[in-house]
């Protein structure tokens, strides 16, 4: 049996640690989405209970998604980032066109907002890197990343951390938006 001793390529070698750029951008993309929805939990408590327990199990499988999918990169877990991230992004397109399905304000649209926007564009690029990933028949890579894969995921990461922190930083819940003028108040009784 002969073994194939020639030296890799130039491109092959860059090449070769694309798909764990790639599943690491997945991973980060997804743990920046949860800590928005992290971040927007308790103001959506405020709102119904279930729009809180929504954001918060949806940050939950986010964050613990990002975790399997670089610890242990396998094709189920790609078909189901895709999937959850896909469904996500279709219910916010359904809550800010035409309104939330359920809850005190059904039927209302939500204005869309930068960090909704955000985390919106970091489920997108979940799903898109998911399908990439599921198209090339990546698993897991068996070789060691070298210093072009920590230097692509160290930079994307601290973009990632840029944005999220970002957003959540400039967030402002909707009733805290609310000018002092505009707050419903008794009227005051006049003493005569």
């Amino acid at each position: 049996m002969a073994v194939d001793s020639t030296p890799a390529t130039e491109p092959e070698a860059t090449t070769g640690h694309f798909p764990d750029l790639i599943r690491n951008g997945v991973a980060l993309f997804s743990a920046g989405a949860a800590g928005m929805h992290f971040a927007v939990a308790q103001a959506h408590f405020e709102e119904y209970w279930l729009f809180g327990a929504f954001f918060v199990g949806l940050g939950w499988f986010q964050a613990l998604w990002a975790i399997l999918v670089v610890a242990t990169p396998h094709r189920l877990l790609y078909l189901l980032g895709a999937l959850a991230n896909g469904a996500t992004v279709v219910l916010w397109t359904i809550t800010r066109t035409t309104g939330i399905p359920v809850g005190p304000n059904a039927g209302e649209p939500e204005p869309a907002e930068f960090i909704d926007i955000l985390s919106t564009a970091f489920e997108v690029l979940v799903v898109v890197g998911c399908v990439l990933l599921l198209a090339r028949g990546a698993a897991g890579s068996q070789r060691g990343g070298g210093r072009p894969l920590l230097a692509g995921t160290f930079a994307l990461g601290l973009v990632v951390v840029a944005l999220t922190s970002g957003a959540v930083a400039t967030w402002t819940p909707h009733h805290a938006e609310e000018p002092a003028g505009e707050q419903q108040e008794e009227p005051a009784e006049e003493h005569t």
